[in-house]
């Protein structure tokens, strides 16, 4: 297959699994700098998901996310270390809004550092209607819910490290 260049994040449905595949690996071929992460995002509910804010504070998108994942959809783009940073590595997060209720959020974040172990999480959060003047972070707090999930697992390694976020329907 022919060699090509990747501008925007990856698209899949969740059961799709051998898009999900190459375009892990599209976006990995991508990321070439000392620290970088695949993200990967799986819908498995119903639901549609807008992206409504997202924040680095160390590192940029090599491979920038979609602006919606479809229900039962799959979005995989990535991130890395800026060029001529020095012992800084990739940290940010994402905040998608979960269609049906306009406070519902899903919060995912990943780091991986120059020295030390990576970490990522998601959880479900309920937005306040206010902003960080700072950051323009939307303001939050924990919710839980029976009917929804949200699961992080975090990749290990310095260069294409997985990290993978779900929303699942709860039990």
């Amino acid at each position: 297959m022919p060699k090509t260049s990747v501008t925007s994040a990856i698209s899949a449905t969740v059961d799709d699994v051998a898009s999900i595949l190459e375009g892990v690996e599209r976006i990995a071929g991508v990321l070439n700098k000392p620290r970088s992460v695949v993200l990967i995002v799986e819908n498995h509910t119903g639901r549609k998901l807008t992206r409504i804010w997202d924040h680095h504070d160390h590192g940029g998108y090599a491979v920038t996310p979609s602006a919606r994942i479809a229900a039962r959809g799959v979005n995989i783009y990535g991130s890395q270390n800026k060029a001529n940073s020095i012992g800084t590595g990739t940290t940010g997060a994402v905040m998608y809004s979960i269609e049906g209720d306009d406070n519902l959020a899903l919060y995912m974040y990943w780091k991986n550092p120059f020295i030390g172990a990576n970490k990522c999480g998601a959880y479900l959060c309920s937005l306040l209607g206010i902003t960080s003047p700072k950051t323009r972070q939307p303001l939050f707090i924990p919710y839980f819910d029976d009917e929804l999930k949200a699961v992080a697992t975090c990749g290990a390694g310095d260069q294409a490290a997985e990290m993978r976020f779900e929303l699942l329907k709860g039990e």
